[in-house]
């Protein structure tokens, strides 16, 4: 009938519901190890040099660094330079806006959790419902296309 109001159609198969209203598509793994791997590339050659440079302690600043650019870009921008060339985006689960760099600290240190069993953590997401690692779940993040 015209005028008559219909409920909303549900999101199509492979879309996330984020609670708060929100939409996304859950990237992929192939994504996701994608912006992983630019991401350890650039880390990785950062904390090399300094180590070379100056030993031990370059190691350690090449950590602290690390700590650095995960927590704010995914705190703040939501992407790191991997996923920005990937066009992914990390998200929070019950707002789909950016996580916050309190959420973006404690994501990172997460990883070490997903990372300790054999890495079955990262894993996770091929077979979790909701497309998630152990890290997103700890701190109700989610990975979705930009």
């Amino acid at each position: 009938m015209p005028g008559q109001a219909y409920p909303a159609a549900p999101p199509p198969g492979g879309y996330a519901e984020v609670q708060g209203g929100g939409v996304g598509v859950p990237a992929n793994f192939g994504l996701r190890f994608g912006a992983w791997l630019i991401d350890a590339i650039l880390i990785g050659v950062i904390t090399g040099i300094l180590g070379a440079g100056i030993g031990g302690f370059g190691r350690f600043l090449g950590f602290l660094i690390g700590i650095a650019y995960y927590s704010y870009l995914e705190g703040e921008r939501g992407q790191t330079l991997g996923k920005q060339v990937l066009n992914i985006k990390v998200v929070d689960q019950n707002t789909g806006g950016n996580i916050g760099l309190g959420k973006g600290v404690g994501r990172y240190f997460a990883r070490w959790i997903s990372a300790i069993p054999c890495l079955l953590g990262f894993f996770w997401m091929l077979w979790d419902g909701e497309s998630q690692t152990w890290h997103d779940k700890i701190v109700t993040t989610r990975v979705v296309v930009a």
